[in-house]
């Protein structure tokens, strides 16, 4: 049943491409496309401020009662199966496989207190290859990163402009740098 309510009943795309909304009976979705070779800062802002816009509309017409922030960033690396691999994974566990390493991914999920709510915080990093107009094809590693409200609780008594925007500030912040990853 909640499956069913989180399918889109309604898609809004802009006529470049960059702008996407997915409305669906429990939820909304709104995706802003990175356009070339660009930096999250660079629509950090525009991101933000359309999120709150969405928002405060939304707010007038339903409860809100989880929140969440996906940002996907791109690493270029032309071995990317191979540093998941030898970054990640200790060699006595690749050792116990058979051949090269063809393929491989980490997804990792953690809960915590963020910003005054119990959030899921994921990370998913995974070998991809992406095209950019005008440069080609790039090969490397998606970083994706997830925090949101868990679902076992409702937030909808909590969740106002005010920590609306904190919660996606906080996780702009959180889940946009990369440099410990890039560390490893």
């Amino acid at each position: 049943q909640l499956r069913t309510q989180e399918i889109p009943v309604v898609q809004l795309s802009s006529s470049n491409g960059v702008y996407k909304v997915n409305i669906s009976r429990k939820r909304v979705d709104l995706f802003i496309a990175g356009e070339g070779i660009q930096k999250f800062s660079a629509k950090r802002d525009i991101i933000i401020k359309n999120g709150e816009i969405l928002f405060d509309y939304f707010k007038t017409l339903v409860k809100i009662d989880r929140i969440a922030f996906i940002v996907r960033s791109f690493i270029e690396d032309g071995e990317a199966h191979k540093t998941i691999a030898s970054k990640i994974f200790k060699e006595d566990f690749t050792n116990l496989i058979l051949g090269e390493v063809h393929d491989s991914a980490l997804r990792y999920s953690t809960r915590a207190d963020f910003r005054g709510f119990q959030s899921n915080n994921y990370i998913t990093i995974e070998k991809s290859t992406i095209t950019i107009p005008s440069v080609g094809n790039k090969t490397g590693l998606l970083v994706t990163r997830d925090l949101n409200t868990i679902a076992e609780e409702n937030y909808s008594d909590k969740i106002n402009s005010e920590t609306y925007s904190e919660f996606i500030n906080s996780a702009a912040d959180t889940a946009s740098d990369l440099t410990q990853l890039k560390l490893i």
